[in-house]
């Protein structure tokens, strides 16, 4: 692309060359990300981005987690070291997740200390760079709906219209780089992968990786008692929830690194579970 190549052109070609299915449009990433990284002379460049990014959305889960308690704090700054090891890694840069996960993190940052139309346009600029933000975006519309809070609704309204449009003719220009006889995959999105499969999720993260396997099913247990914790901020519990429970049905087994788009929400969920799991704990030996 940075060669004066189209995008849907070059993608064309790379999904061939890789033997990637091509018979799917969710197979071919929408172009506003390729769009945005062939704009540095090198990839470099655009990775130091990434990590910037990363780390500017694993400080405002720190920052959560410092309004809320030590315990949380703590395990939240642990987990951040993690997602900014995974984000640096030299891959990442090319996987719309990544982006898209880390600018979950700050809509979410900025939704808890009341920034709604700051947080609603790092969610939509999420979307437009990973249709796997849809169900984040239905999650704040919604809560945007419930709250009464109307000129949020009417942004995410007009991001809904926008979305759709920018996704027809997307879809269009797929259609046309498409050719009779293209490979489908051979199982289908929707896997009923269950427990294992939300495990290796959330293991997708620069220190469980490493570490023993019973860290992961820890870190998932905090997760899960964030979700249920009321003290966990409303969009961070709410996306927490609602990914995990699509990661027991929907996801093959190679898209286990989708835990990179989780993470950066499941940070704070973490956190505020361990400090619930605290409370919990020192009101039952009283």
């Amino acid at each position: 692309m940075r060669q004066g190549t189209g995008y849907y052109p070059a993608m064309n070609e790379m999904l061939r060359r890789m033997g990637y299915p091509t018979a799917s449009v969710f197979n071919w990433r929408t172009p506003a990300l390729y769009q945005f990284l062939a704009m540095f002379p090198t990839w470099q460049q655009a990775r130091l981005v990434l990590i910037l990014l990363a780390i500017a959305a694993c400080a405002g889960a720190i920052l959560v987690g410092a309004a809320s308690s030590v315990p949380a704090l703590v395990v939240i700054a642990l987990n951040a070291l993690g997602v900014v090891l995974i984000m640096s890694a030299p891959g990442e840069v090319g996987m719309a997740e990544s982006w898209a996960g880390c600018l979950i993190g700050l809509s979410i940052c900025a939704y808890r200390f009341e920034r709604h139309i700051a947080g609603a346009v790092v969610g939509a600029i999420a979307l437009f760079v990973r249709e796997l933000a849809v169900p984040f975006v239905a999650i704040c519309a919604l809560v945007a709906l419930r709250r009464r809070r109307w000129i949020e609704v009417a942004v995410w309204t007009g991001v809904a219209v926008g979305y759709v449009v920018y996704y027809w003719v997307h879809w269009g220009h797929v259609a046309a780089q498409q050719m009779p006889g293209d490979v489908r995959h051979a199982r289908s999105w929707i896997a009923w992968g269950g427990l294992g499969f939300l495990l290796a999720v959330v293991n997708w993260q620069g220190i469980l990786m490493l570490a023993p396997w019973f860290l992961t099913v820890v870190s998932l247990m905090l997760i899960a008692t964030g979700i249920l914790s009321s003290e966990t901020p409303e969009h961070a519990r709410l996306t927490a929830a609602v990914y995990s429970a699509l990661f027991l049905m929907v996801g093959q087994t190679f898209n286990e690194y989708w835990g990179v788009l989780l993470w950066p929400t499941w940070l704070v969920a973490g956190g505020i579970g361990a400090q619930t799991l605290i409370w919990d704990v020192r009101t039952a030996v009283r």
